[in-house]
This record gives C-alpha cells, sequence and structure tokens, in this order.
C-alpha cells in the first residue's frame, strides 16, 4: 500500500482589523468592494503583504484591478500596496519587477517596500521600519498559510511536510505528499518560473498521470488545433458600457428609440430575447440596489435606452436610476431564451450574442422586431468597429495624460513596426504619467 496525502494548507488572518482574502470567498470580496468604489464609500485603500510573507500576486491584482474599477467609474481614489518586499513581484526577477513598477505608477498605485505592518485599529496601517502611518477607509490583507501539521507525518516549523523532489515524505517509505501541504509547493512554482525543466511524463505517466487519473486513460485531446483563435475572437467592449450578453439587447433598444420615445405611455409590454446565458445571469426583476447591480440587469439596460437613447456610465447612478419611468418599463419587460441565441452563442465558429427587442401597445399594434446577433466589438465587425476602438482609446488617453504626451501615446500605437520592436520597459515607461 501507499499514502498521498494532499489536504492543502490552512489560510490564517494575521490582522484583526483588516479584511482578509480568503480563495473561498474572494468573488464576494471584489464585489463589495466593487461597490464600494462605485459608490463613492472608498476613496483611499490600503492593501497589506503581511511578514512572514504568504504568494504576494493578489495583492498586486487586487491594486490593479481596484484601480481600473476607479477609473471606469471616474472616482477619485489613493492605492497604497505595502509588502516586505524589497520590489514589486521580486521573486518573478529584475525585469520583470521593474515592469510591473512602471505599470504601478501610471496607474498611481504608491508601493511600500520593506514594509512590515501593523494595523492597531480599523483604518490605521502603522508600518515599520520608520513608524509612518496610513490611513484608509478599506484595508485589504492577504491571510498567510499554515500546515496542515498532521499527527503521525514530520513537519517543519510552519506545519508543512517535509518532502524530497519526488514528493516522498522525507524519512517515510510509501508515504508521498503534494500541493500547498508541502514545505515545497511555492517552491515548484518558483522552479518552473526560473525555467526549470518540468516533468515530460505528467500527461502521460501510468496509474498517476493527469490522463489514466483524470480522464479514465484516454488521451488529452484538443478541441481545435493552437494557433491564434482567442486574439481573432476578442470581443471589444466598445460602445455601451453594459454587461457582454445584453451589448446587442441595447443596440436593438437603441435603433427603437425614436419609433417608441413619444408613445412611452401606451406600452403594454415589451419582449426581450436573449440567450441562455443572458437569461441566467442578467435578467432581474425587483429593486437595484446600486450601479453594479444595474448594470447586470438586461431590463434596466434596454429601459435607459428607449427611454433615452443612450447608456452610459452615468445612466447607472441613482439619478437616472430614480426616474420613475425606468422602473415602469423594467415591470413591463418579459425575458425569455432564444434557442437559436443560445446555439450561436456556444458555436465555436461564430460566438454570436444575439439579442431582439419588440414592443408591443395597448391599441393591438407593435413595433419592429429589431434583432442584433452580434455586437460591434465582435470579430464580424471589426470594419466597423476599430474606428470607434481607436476613438475611445484616445478619448481615454487624453482624459489621463498631457495633450503631448497623449499625442506621444497615439504616434507609438499608429507605428504597428516600431511598436512591436519596442522593449517592454520603454512601453511601459510612456505609459507613465509625466510629472
Amino acid at each position: 500500500d501507499a499514502l498521498l496525502v494532499g489536504v492543502g494548507a490552512q489560510p490564517h488572518a494575521v490582522f484583526e482589523h483588516a479584511t482578509t482574502v480568503d480563495d473561498a470567498r474572494m468573488d464576494e470580496l471584489l464585489h463589495g468592494l466593487v461597490q464600494d468604489v462605485e459608490g463613492g464609500y472608498v476613496h483611499r485603500l490600503a492593501i497589506v503583504v503581511p511578514a512572514p510573507m504568504p504568494w504576494p500576486l493578489p495583492a498586486y491584482e487586487l491594486a490593479l484591478m481596484a484601480s481600473e474599477r476607479a477609473w471606469d467609474t471616474q472616482v477619485d481614489m489613493d492605492i497604497t500596496l505595502l509588502t516586505p518586499e524589497r520590489s514589486p513581484l521580486e521573486i518573478f526577477g529584475t525585469a520583470a519587477s521593474r515592469q510591473l513598477s512602471g505599470m504601478l505608477a501610471s496607474r498611481r498605485i504608491e508601493v511600500v517596500t520593506s514594509a512590515y505592518c501593523e494595523i492597531p485599529r480599523s483604518q490605521l496601517v502603522i508600518v515599520h521600519p520608520g513608524g509612518r502611518s496610513v490611513t484608509a477607509e478599506r484595508i485589504i490583507a492577504l491571510p498567510q498559510l499554515h500546515g496542515p501539521n498532521l499527527s503521525g507525518l514530520p513537519s517543519d516549523g510552519g506545519g508543512f511536510i517535509p518532502v524530497d523532489e519526488h514528493g516522498q515524505v522525507r524519512g517515510l517509505d510509501r508515504v508521498w505528499a503534494a500541493g500547498d501541504a508541502t514545505s515545497r509547493a511555492v517552491r515548484h512554482a518558483l522552479f518552473a518560473l526560473k525555467g526549470e525543466m518540468g516533468y515530460p511524463s505528467a500527461l502521460s505517466a501510468k496509474n498517476w498521470g493527469f490522463q489514466d487519473v483524470l480522464f479514465k486513460g484516454k488521451a488529452l485531446s484538443l478541441p481545435q488545433p493552437f494557433g491564434s483563435y482567442v486574439m481573432e475572437n476578442v470581443l471589444f467592449k466598445i460602445s455601451y458600457p453594459a454587461e457582454f450578453h445584453a451589448q446587442t439587447a441595447v443596440e436593438a433598444a437603441m435603433a427603437l428609440h425614436g419609433q417608441i420615445a413619444l408613445k412611452i405611455g401606451e406600452i403594454e409590454r415589451i419582449t426581450l430575447e436573449t440567450q441562455e446565458p443572458g437569461v441566467r445571469i442578467i435578467d432581474k426583476t425587483g429593486p437595484l440596489a446600486n450601479p453594479a447591480d444595474r448594470d447586470h440587469c438586461i431590463q434596466y439596460m434596454v429601459a435607459i435606452a428607449l427611454l433615452f437613447g443612450r447608456l452610459n456610465a452615468a445612466d447607472y447612478e441613482d439619478r437616472i436610476a430614480n426616474d420613475p419611468r425606468v422602473d415602469a418599463l423594467r415591470a413591463k419587460m418579459q425575458v425569455k431564451e432564444n434557442a437559436t441565441f443560445t446555439q450561436e452563442y456556444y458555436d465555436a465558429n461564430k460566438r454570436y450574442i444575439g439579442n431582439a427587442v419588440q414592443v408591443f401597445f395597448k391599441d393591438g399594434t407593435a413595433s419592429e422586431r429589431v434583432q442584433v446577433d452580434y455586437p460591434i466589438g465582435h470579430r464580424k465587425r471589426r470594419e466597423e468597429g476599430m474606428p470607434v476602438l481607436v476613438k475611445k482609446f484616445e478619448t481615454s488617453v487624453a482624459a489621463h495624460f498631457s495633450p503631448r504626451q497623449t499625442e506621444s501615446i497615439k504616434a507609438m500605437f499608429a507605428d504597428r513596426g516600431a511598436l512591436a520592436a519596442m522593449p517592454v520597459n520603454e512601453f511601459v515607461a510612456k505609459l507613465v504619467t509625466a510629472s
């Protein structure tokens, strides 16, 4: 007999007065943070990496995502990331750390390195050495991982199981351990990042390879050859700040606005045909709590387009949402799945996101049924979409950089050959806000 131990490690909160990142509740944490940012409740955010240091990457992901959301919603927010590292993600090497530093600086995210923090009360971080105080409405901290410290198995000082390069538990015969429970889990990941050779039989090894364990002995197969499919089928969100499954519904409603704008009070019902994911994800009735709730409600987005002939970020705010006509229209909408839209949504050769909208009036008449199969950001509308995408990019750049730097950035992207040959560090440096 043999024993394989794969019980994982346990995350533990280090700071009482901070929100600790928990993989099991990551979606909930991110959703709550996004809502607070969009609601204007958070203008100062601190992200703390404790010491001894865990895997630090999630801290940088959180900082960049929070910065992007604040920028999208035009909320001023100061983000400070505090880490015991000597430089951001130094474990990836000097070049990667330098490039990440440039990216963080361009987003105006302050990084405090060699920082050993305590959080004596809510909204306050004390940084050692030096005793600097950092105040923030929200403080998010990474957890520390503790080993399982299993009875009958050896463990190091952190409770992790010591194993050799083959995963065998040191000092025991026919006992192996894998994953976060071992003292080598992160070490193996770092070896891979530094280019160490891997294990060529990970898929095909008899009994223990992925193919035998997970695929019942069947060889791993790919739905299509490796190539450029993903890049060729990128969906750009160009025209509307709307959840993707509703993009074409908004476009259809915009086409109907001119026909029904003067007949809003005469509407009996509105039918919305969408794909199965649209029904599952964004078909919402009842009260909508905030902008994050509204931009995931197909009825709300269609109502705004029908009423005003537009949909922009400001239309998700309370000032617009409190217009009684919005909820009155939502109440008259019937959302249903269109089987063809669903089939074309999942078809790898199409990847459509179809929607159709039709308005019925109390006198028995109806508007035309407007159907849009794929949004302007779809690959089949590249000729139409690219000029709009470029304009959106240029507008965003102009809102963030000085006129001189804006023209420099536009020129850089206009020369594809020079851009492709440009070193990454020079590229990142051009996107750092000039002082």
